[in-house]
C-alpha cells in the first residue's frame, strides 16, 4: 500500500515536471519568434525610410544641379540674346530674377531640409525622420515646381533661337543640293547660266538677310524669310529636272534645225526649184519669233507650255522637210514621165478615133447593145477632159511665172489617171465587140456539133428499136431541132443578136444535155436487161414462177423500164438457183 502510494506520488512528480519544461519550452520558443518578428519588422522599416531619403535627397541633387548647372547657363544665353535684342531685357530679368528667388528660397529650404534628414539617419533617428520626410518633400516639390517655370520660360526663347538656326541649315543643305545639281547639268544650262547665277545670288541674300535677324535675336523677323526661301528652293529643284532637255531643244536642237532647213531651202532654189508657194522665209521668221519667246521664258524659269510649243515648231519643221521632199520627188516624176504620158494621150486619141471608125461596120454584122451609143459618147467626153487636163498643163509649163514641180507633177498625174480611165473604157469597148464575134463564131461551131450529135443519136435509138423509149426521146429531140432551127435563123440574118444567141444556145445546151445524159447510159441498161431475159429463158419450162416472172420483165423492157427488168430477172434467179444470181 505505501509503495503505491509512493509510485503514484512518483508518477504525478514526474508528470508536473515534464509537463512544466514544455510549457516553458513553448513560453520560450514564442518569445524568440517575436524578439524574431519585431527586428525583421524594425529593420524592415529602417531600410524603407533609408530609401525614401535616399531618393529625396538624390531628387534634390539633380534639381540643384539644374538649376546651378543648365538653368545658370542657359540664362546667360538669354542674357546674350536680351543684349542683341531689347525685346528679350525684361524676359530675361523676370527669369534671372525668379531664379536667384529659388536659389535663396526653395533650394536653400530644400538643401536645409535633406541635411536635417541626413543627420537624423545618421542619428538612427528613424522616427523622427518619418515625422519630418513628409514637409521635405513639399519642399522638394517645390523646388522642382519653381525650376520647371523658370526652365520652360527659358527655353521658350532658346529653342526658338534653336529651331530657327536648324530651319535655316535644313534650307542650306537643300540649297547646296540645287547648286550641285546645277553644276552636274551645267553644260547643258550654260545658255541661262547667267540666270541662275541671279536666282543663286537673290537666295544667297534671302539667307543673308534671315541670318542677319537671327543674329540680332530677331527671331519672328527671321522666319517670315523662311518661306520665300523655301518656295524659290523647290520650284529651283522641280525647274533642274526639265530645264536641261527643254534649254538643249531651244538654244541647240531648234535652231540647228532651222539652219540646216535654211540651208536645204537655200540650195534647192539654186537648183532652179520654184518654192514662193511654200512661204519659208515668213514660216521660218514665225518660228524664230516664237523661239526667242520660249528661249526668254526659260531664262526666266518658265516652263509651262514650253514642250509643247517646241513640239509645235517641230512639227512645222518636219512639215517644210516633207513639202521639200514632195519637191523633189514631184521634179523626178515630172522630168521623168512627162514625155511619156504627154505623147501618150495623143496615142490614146488616136485609139479612140479608130474605135468610133469601126463601130459602123460593126452594126452591119451584129446587133449592139443599146448603151453603146452612150458608151463611146462617154468616151467622147472623158477625150475633152482630157484635152482640158492638157490645156491647163501647157498654161502651167509655159507660164511666165515659174510653176511649182508638185503643182506640175499633179497635173500631170491627172493627165495620166484620165488616160488611164480611157485607156480602160476603149480596152472594155473592144473586149464588148470581139465577144460579138467570138460569142458568134462559137455559137455557130456548137450548134454544128450538136446538130451531127443529134442525128447520131437517133440512130442509137432506132438501133434500140424500143417504141416506148423512141416515144420518151422525141419531144427533146423535137424541141432540140426547134433551138437549132432558131439559132440558125439568127446567125442567117443580119445584123446578128448576139445576145439572142446566146440566150438560145443556152437553151439548147440544156436541153441536148438531158438528151445526150440519158442516151449515153440507155446501150448498157438495154444489154444487161437482155442478158438477163435472155439467161432465165432456160429455166422457163422448169420453174413457173420464171415464166410468169420472165413474162413481167419482158413486159417492162418493151415500156423501157431496163432497170426493173434486170432487177426482177436477177432477184427470181437467186430464189432459184442462189449461185446463179450472185
Amino acid at each position: 500500500m505505501l509503495y503505491s502510494k509512493l509510485g503514484d506520488i512518483f508518477m504525478f512528480n514526474y508528470f508536473f515536471i515534464s509537463t512544466t519544461k514544455l510549457v516553458l519550452a513553448i513560453i520560450i520558443a514564442t518569445c524568440i519568434v517575436g524578439v524574431g518578428v519585431f527586428l525583421f519588422v524594425f529593420f524592415a522599416k529602417n531600410r524603407h525610410v533609408k530609401k525614401q531619403v535616399y531618393d529625396l535627397s538624390k531628387k534634390y541633387d539633380d534639381l540643384h544641379n539644374l538649376l546651378v548647372i543648365q538653368l545658370d547657363s542657359d540664362l546667360k544665353r538669354v542674357y546674350n540674346i536680351s543684349q542683341l535684342n531689347v525685346e528679350y531685357e525684361a524676359i530675361y530679368n523676370m527669369n534671372m530674377n525668379m531664379y536667384n528667388e529659388v536659389l535663396s528660397q526653395e533650394d536653400a529650404n530644400a538643401k536645409e531640409a535633406i541635411n536635417e534628414l541626413n543627420k537624423l539617419l545618421l542619428e538612427k533617428k528613424y522616427k523622427q525622420i518619418i515625422e519630418d520626410i513628409s514637409d521635405v518633400r513639399i519642399k522638394i516639390n517645390e523646388l522642382e515646381d519653381k525650376c520647371n517655370k523658370v526652365s520652360k520660360s527659358v527655353n521658350d526663347i532658346i529653342n526658338t533661337d534653336d529651331d530657327n538656326r536648324q530651319e535655316i541649315l535644313r534650307y542650306r543643305r537643300e540649297f547646296r543640293e540645287i547648286k550641285d545639281n546645277f553644276e552636274s547639268k551645267r553644260n547643258e544650262l550654260k545658255y541661262i547660266e547667267s540666270s541662275f547665277i541671279q536666282v543663286f545670288d537673290k537666295i544667297e541674300s534671302y539667307f543673308s538677310e534671315a541670318e542677319n535677324l537671327l543674329a540680332g535675336a530677331h527671331y519672328e523677323e527671321s522666319k517670315e524669310r523662311f518661306p520665300e526661301i523655301e518656295h524659290v528652293i523647290d520650284a529651283l529643284g522641280k525647274e533642274l529636272d526639265t530645264l536641261p532637255k527643254l534649254t538643249t531643244l531651244s538654244f541647240v536642237v531648234m535652231p540647228n534645225n532651222i539652219e540646216e532647213l535654211t540651208n536645204r531651202y537655200n540650195s534647192l532654189l539654186e537648183q532652179g526649184y520654184p518654192l514662193h508657194h511654200l512661204k519659208f522665209q515668213p514660216t521660218i521668221d514665225s518660228f524664230n519669233m516664237a523661239l526667242e519667246k520660249i528661249q526668254k521664258k526659260l531664262t526666266q524659269f518658265q516652263t509651262k507650255n514650253i514642250e509643247f510649243e517646241l513640239n509645235q515648231i517641230r512639227d512645222g519643221l518636219i512639215t517644210l522637210g516633207s513639202d521639200f521632199d514632195k519637191e523633189e520627188n514631184a521634179r523626178k516624176y515630172y522630168k521623168d514621165e512627162f514625155d511619156k504620158i504627154y505623147n501618150g494621150s495623143y496615142k490614146i486619141e488616136n485609139k479612140f478615133i479608130k474605135l468610133r471608125r469601126s463601130i459602123p461596120e460593126y452594126k452591119v454584122t451584129y446587133l449592139l447593145k443599146e448603151n453603146c451609143v452612150d458608151s463611146l459618147e462617154n468616151i467622147q467626153r472623158e477625150i475633152n477632159e482630157l484635152g482640158t487636163i492638157k490645156r491647163t498643163l501647157d498654161t502651167y509649163v509655159h507660164s511666165s511665172s515659174q510653176q511649182p514641180f508638185s503643182t506640175l507633177a499633179n497635173k500631170l498625174e491627172d493627165l495620166s489617171d484620165a488616160m488611164n480611165q480611157i485607156e480602160t473604157d476603149i480596152e472594155n469597148m473592144h473586149k464588148y465587140l470581139n465577144s460579138l464575134r467570138d460569142d458568134t463564131n462559137v455559137g455557130y461551131e456548137y450548134i454544128t456539133k450538136t446538130f451531127i450529135k443529134l442525128k447520131n443519136y437517133e440512130n442509137e435509138l432506132r438501133k434500140i428499136n424500143v417504141q416506148s423509149v423512141t416515144l420518151s426521146f422525141n419531144n427533146d429531140i423535137k424541141q432540140c431541132y426547134q433551138i437549132l432551127f432558131n439559132c440558125g435563123e439568127i446567125i442567117n440574118n443580119l445584123p446578128i443578136d448576139v445576145v439572142s444567141l446566146n440566150n438560145n444556145i443556152a437553151l439548147l445546151q440544156d436541153c441536148f444535155d438531158n438528151i445526150e445524159n440519158r442516151v449515153n447510159v440507155l446501150p448498157n441498161l438495154v444489154r444487161k436487161a437482155e442478158e438477163s431475159i435472155v439467161y432465165a429463158n432456160q429455166y422457163r419450162q422448169a420453174f413457173d414462177d420464171v415464166k410468169t416472172t420472165l413474162n413481167r420483165a419482158e413486159k417492162s423492157f418493151f415500156e423501157g423500164d431496163f432497170v426493173r427488168t434486170t432487177d426482177e430477172t436477177v432477184a427470181m434467179l437467186k430464189k432459184i438457183k442462189p449461185e446463179t444470181g450472185k
